[in-house]
Parts: structure tokens; C-alpha cells; sequence
């Protein structure tokens, strides 16, 4: 993880199954080496030689790993939870994170298609303090609907609340331009 998480602009995305069991050990592993094989890749020089791109951390239900543009990965799965985390930092600001992230996602919204798909999910986005995810959460369909209708603050997700919470919650520096 980076070592100065005050810099960083965080993004928390998480897909969540609303049915149980969600996180087969076929779908984790197929999630963790398909990120691994698009996104830690070899490139060769100019000498023919092979250099590593980027190196990963591979653990028991998750990968990390950082891109050339300082932005660093974590991806995890959470049977208990039946959930797919993952984390995003990006120490280059906002530009790289939003550039780099909806492809990670893509990956995984892909992978669930392909190992269930016709388990029922919802996307959601948490809230991100001292880069660590919070219990603070909005779905993605809401926060889209609030940003169609020129909004700025979005219901949270799961509570009962109605209580809103302003997009700025969730994305760094957001302002409505």
C-alpha cells in the first residue's frame, strides 16, 4: 500500500451479491490471474531485453500491484461478505485514477459474467478515510441518477437512512461544474 496515504486520491469500488454463496474459489482465482495476465505484464526494450512493468503481490483473496502512473491497485474478495473490493490510489491525482480504474472494473464485471451470470449484484462506491474503506456506502445507480439530475448529495446504500451524503464524500475535490 503507498506509503503516504494523505497524498493519495482514493476510489473504493465494490460489487456486492445480494444472493449467497457469490465468491466460488473458481471465480476469486479467475478474477486474480486475469488482472494479473492484463495489468502486470513483461515489455521488452530496446536490447531485446525483458523488464517488469509493474510487480504484483499475490495473497490468499487478493492481488496489488502499481502502474507506471502511480496508481496502485488492491483487489480482494470477501466470501463472508460475497463481495469484490477494490481500492484504488492514485498519487498523481484524480486524471490517472479515473483513466486506469473503469478498466479494472470492466475486467471484473466481465469475469462475473462469465463465471455467474445470473447472480443478482449491486455496485457500490464507499466512502475512503486514511485509506481505509468506511461503512459510508452509495450505490453506483444512485450517485449516476444524482449526477443526471445535476445533484449533489446522493442517498446512502443499505442504511434505511435518508439522511444524504454529498458526492464530495466520495470523490476527491468533486465540485459541480
Amino acid at each position: 500500500s503507498p506509503s503516504d496515504v494523505q497524498s493519495c486520491v482514493w476510489l473504493c469500488w465494490e460489487l456486492r451479491g445480494l444472493e449467497y454463496p457469490f465468491i466460488s474459489p473458481r471465480f476469486q482465482h479467475s478474477i486474480f490471474l486475469r488482472l494479473a495476465h492484463k495489468f502486470v505484464q513483461m515489455v521488452t526494450d530496446d536490447q531485446e531485453s525483458q523488464i517488469l512493468q509493474h510487480s504484483c503481490t499475490v495473497w490468499k483473496n487478493g492481488i496489488f500491484w502499481s502502474t507506471v502512473h502511480e496508481v496502485d491497485f488492491q483487489v480482494q474478495t470477501f466470501s463472508t461478505k460475497a463481495t469484490v473490493q477494490v481500492l484504488v490510489c492514485s498519487r498523481n491525482g484524480m486524471d490517472p485514477l479515473m483513466k486506469e480504474a473503469p478498466e479494472v472494473i470492466q475486467e471484473v464485471m466481465k469475469m462475473k459474467e462469465h463465471h455467474c451470470p445470473n447472480m443478482k449484484t449491486v455496485s457500490v462506491l464507499m466512502k475512503v478515510n486514511n485509506g481505509k474503506p468506511t461503512e459510508v456506502t452509495a450505490a453506483v445507480s444512485s450517485i449516476i441518477k444524482t449526477l443526471e439530475k445535476v445533484g449533489t448529495a446522493v442517498v446512502p446504500y443499505g442504511t434505511g437512512d435518508i439522511t444524504t451524503i454529498p458526492l464530495s464524500e466520495f470523490f476527491y475535490d468533486w465540485s459541480q461544474s
